[in-house]
């Protein structure tokens, strides 16, 4: 919905490429450069309209672009992810005096005494650094090795092997950690606790914030929500920041933002708390109109379901989606972990980083799984219900409310 057009600027701390300005010390001084021009050219032009023998000002068009900034009468959108170009936004705000918001900050909590004292706007980004560990059984790997690193550690005393006949003499072996790498792992881990603690720390800090969506994926949405939540981040505060705190930054407050008698009626109801897992949008109201989605229940599997025979699906699989004019072409991996099955999607159009199967059961010779797919920022479930037959896997897939098509799939290898 498109409420209003030419209401700010937008900047960052990108160059021109091969031209002026085109690093980050260019840009700033740029910016210094065509703010204090644009100023005088205001400071010009009222003198201008007060006397009449003062000379009839010479624009610029860059300047003259700028002079709504100078005259506080629009805010600049500046792009600053890390902590060091926060600081430098900040800085120069801070030396012009122009009305700036931060948007998708991923590093802010570090500047937090600043943005409070200054009452700088703050708009945090959605998106949160990959947790290479959150996979359970890449997890539990991780965690033997680690125990294991640990016995090795307390060997202190050099192992000696049996000398082979006409050996000069015992071959001895020792256990060796590598400390930095042991530390990079330890800020590593430290560091992600922080990204995803950083909306909870401002939070408490009281320091108003806002979501915006320029770096995240919508698909991880809910996902992201919920991990800010269990690193800190208050449930009101997290509905807080996607509704009313952005209303109140772009102005609109008085027409949205809270459910009020008079306001504006855009509004969703789900089928359970909004940042609990596994929940879904049942209506949405925009401007007053209902828009229904259907919710389908997921399969749970039952004792039966979890002890199917590992052999019965294991293996890596090619398939071909038939859909109009065309085919999409991919592969599955599944694989049993603890009587629970896993698996893995891998195709072309897959281009978000997600490759996790959701949801699967298998059902003597019925299978079943779903997958949440980014297609150009719009998240689609895509809902796979198949029949095993040896190693042909055919079926069919929904793909949201674009319709179901046929799926064929063919095993390519076996589990040794």
């Amino acid at each position: 919905m498109l409420w209003k057009e030419d209401v700010s600027y937008f900047g960052q701390w990108s160059g021109a490429g091969n031209s002026y300005p085109s690093t980050i010390i260019g840009v700033m001084a740029k910016w210094r450069d065509l703010y204090h021009n644009a100023a005088q050219e205001v400071t010009h032009l009222a003198s201008y309209n007060a006397n009449t023998n003062v000379p009839r000002p010479q624009y610029n068009q860059a300047e003259e672009a700028l002079m709504p900034l100078v005259n506080q009468e629009k805010s600049l959108y500046f792009k600053a992810s890390g902590v060091k170009d926060i600081s430098r936004a900040l800085a120069m705000q801070k030396e012009l005096g122009m009305k700036m918001v931060i948007g998708d900050a991923k590093e802010a909590w570090y500047l937090k005494n600043q943005f409070k004292e200054n009452g700088i706007p703050l708009v945090l980004s959605l998106d949160l650094p990959e947790d290479k560990a959150e996979d359970k059984e890449k997890a539990k790997a991780e965690g033997k090795a680690k125990e294991e690193d640990k016995a090795k550690e307390e060997v202190k005393d050099t192992l000696d092997r049996k000398s082979p006949p006409g050996d000069l003499g015992a071959v001895k072996d020792t256990v060796k950690i590598d400390p930095e790498k042991q530390a990079f792992e330890k800020r590593r881990a430290e560091s992600l606790k922080e990204h995803q603690a950083q909306a909870g720390v401002l939070a408490k800090e009281e320091i108003p914030f806002s979501f915006g969506t320029m770096s995240g994926k919508s698909a991880e949405f809910s996902k992201t929500m919920q991990t800010m939540i269990e690193n800190g981040l208050d449930k009101n505060a997290a509905l807080s920041a996607l509704t009313i705190q952005p209303a109140k930054l772009l102005g609109i407050d008085h027409y949205c933002g809270t459910l009020e008698a008079g306001k504006m009626a855009n509004l969703i109801v789900s089928n359970k708390p909004v940042f609990e897992k596994d929940a879904a949008i049942k209506y949405m109201i925009v401007e007053g109109s209902l828009y229904e989605y259907e919710i389908k229940e997921k399969k749970k599997p039952s004792a039966k379901e979890n002890h199917a025979p590992a052999e019965s699906l294991e293996g890596t699989w090619s398939y071909t989606i038939e859909v109009p004019d065309q085919t999409r072409e991919g592969t599955f991996e599944f694989f049993s972990v603890n009587g629970d099955w896993k698996g893995t999607i891998n195709s072309i159009e897959i281009t978000s980083g997600n490759a996790t199967l959701k949801d699967i059961v298998v059902d003597g010779d019925k299978v079943s799984f779903s997958f949440d797919m980014d297609l150009g920022g719009q998240e689609v479930e895509l809902e796979f219900d198949l029949t095993l037959k040896g190693d042909a896997l055919d079926g069919n897939v929904a793909v949201g409310e674009f319709g179901t098509y046929p799926i064929s799939s063919t095993r390519k290898t076996k589990p040794n």
